[in-house]
């Protein structure tokens, strides 16, 4: 398992070209996102990069557009954006990325009656009242499971910018621990004081006892 883990995350040397189309040699591990390409670049540089005629979203792997050994990334300084309607402009965003995200089925090319199979074992474990982008979610994970593998790496992204989520429960729970393995050995002999039968006790009884 950890041969496989380490043959998916290996070292690959790419070519990223920067704005003014210099090439810079670098190595880089499959698993690394996109955003680690920043450091080699101007500190105030607002770039996008390009693989082939993909855009490439920072946040992915490069294991995630199959990005391989050689292959050659391109940086292309950004255009400032007119403003927007908001409503119209997440709407757009919506439906790209629903289309991007189809693209990945052929992967497996899975045909109308193997989805209906995977929808009657969803609905089994969910019951018939869900919602279809929960669906989507899960066939897309089981057509390719690299997109599972990204799912919970954006997750993780996300958590981690929310103070007081995972890294606080997490001290949270080791401090519980710790501090429950110190006490209840306490706790054990308070109690066993508490059960056994004082020796003023026994006397008085059996003295009531012969009387």
């Amino acid at each position: 398992m950890q041969d496989a883990l380490a043959n998916i995350n290996r070292e690959i040397q790419i070519f990223l070209h920067d704005e003014e189309n210099n090439e810079i040699p670098l190595t880089v591990r499959a698993l690394d996102s996109i955003s680690s390409l920043f450091s080699n670049l101007a500190a105030c540089s607002k770039s996008r990069f390009f693989y082939g005629d993909k855009f490439l979203q920072t946040a992915f792997t490069f294991a995630f557009y199959g990005i391989s050994e050689g292959d050659h990334i391109y940086s292309v300084k950004e255009a400032p954006s007119e403003p927007q309607n908001p409503q119209i402009s997440h709407l757009e965003k919506f439906i790209n990325f629903k289309k991007k995200i189809f693209n990945f089925c052929p992967r497996k090319n899975l045909s109308q009656a193997d989805m209906e199979r995977f929808r009657k074992q969803f609905e089994k474990i969910h019951g018939r009242s869900y919602e279809e982008e929960l669906f989507e979610q899960n066939y897309l994970s089981y057509v390719d499971p690299e997109i599972a593998l990204e799912t919970a790496k954006l997750k993780d992204k996300f958590y981690s910018r929310i103070e007081g989520t995972i890294k606080c429960h997490r001290k949270l729970v080791k401090s519980f621990l710790s501090k429950s393995a110190k006490l209840c050995p306490c706790c054990r002999r308070t109690n066993s004081k508490s059960t056994q039968p004082s020796e003023e006790t026994n006397n008085e009884d059996t003295d009531v006892v012969k009387e």
